[in-house]
């Protein structure tokens, strides 16, 4: 579940749908505290592994099963939609990140 991790906000499937699962870009700002929010690590990972396997399905799986042209382009298509649809806005999660910005940032006890 996508929650703020600044002001613990929970996201709304339409929110999570319409706010990061439809936009190309990485960071997005918070609806209540406009902060901006990036995806976590662990979020990232799970993206990549579901993208790689819609690839695979699409490039590998469904050309093999040697189906008609209309149920193949149609299994496509409703693969592409549940991973936008269902498996992003449900498996997104956010985390702040601690940026070095100044040359004195291990100097006042913060750890990489």
């Amino acid at each position: 579940m996508a929650v703020c991790p600044y002001c613990n906000h929970k996201w709304s499937y339409k929110e999570r749908l319409l706010g990061y699962s439809l936009k190309l870009r990485s960071r997005i700002r918070c609806k209540n505290c406009k902060e901006y929010l990036e995806p976590s690590n662990l979020s990232i990972f799970y993206d990549i592994l579901a993208v790689l396997g819609v690839a695979a399905m699409i490039l590998f799986v469904i050309p093999v099963l040697r189906w008609p042209m209309g149920i193949s382009i149609g299994l496509s298509i409703f693969i592409l939609l549940l991973y936008v649809f269902f498996f992003v806005p449900n498996t997104v999660r956010f985390k702040t990140y601690t940026y070095r910005r100044n040359k004195d940032f291990y100097k006042k006890g913060n750890k990489w």
